[in-house]
């Protein structure tokens, strides 16, 4: 029963936002924008670059950043994904260009949290300039 749960909460995950269409990039840009936002805010706060994590190297703050990454993080960058996959045509090829080298961040990072990798790409700082300014 557990397992079906799961595949079934991935499978949810895995769906958010594919069918998500906006009429202007301008919209597009905006809805992305708040999902940045939250994912930046997250890692601001609670990351392991974070004022308490560097303050507080023993600190079990870790533990929170581990959950928001899984509940919030995760999520929000695959509706990124989607959205954006979903709404392509309203791009330029220049901003195609840093949404692939997000969604090849996306990816590595959702790997790394289920089984450590030594290295990932970073977030792809060209990307964030696309949609926060």
């Amino acid at each position: 029963m557990l397992h079906t749960w799961k595949a079934q909460h991935e499978t949810a995950i895995r769906q958010l936002g594919i069918n998500r269409k906006f009429d202007t990039s301008t919209a597009l840009k905006q809805f992305v924008t708040k999902l940045l936002t939250e994912n930046h805010m997250l890692w601001q706060q609670l990351g392991p670059s974070s004022d308490t994590a560097l303050s507080d190297p023993g600190s079990n703050l870790h533990f929170v950043w581990q959950l928001r990454k899984l509940d919030k993080i995760l999520p929000n960058n695959q509706e990124i994904v989607n959205a954006v996959e979903a709404n392509s045509s309203l791009l330029s090829a220049a901003d195609l260009a840093s949404f692939h080298s997000f969604k090849i961040h996306a990816q590595a990072f959702e790997a790394h949290q289920y089984r450590r990798v030594d290295s990932y790409p970073r977030f792809p700082k060209e990307f964030a300039a696309m949609f926060i300014k």
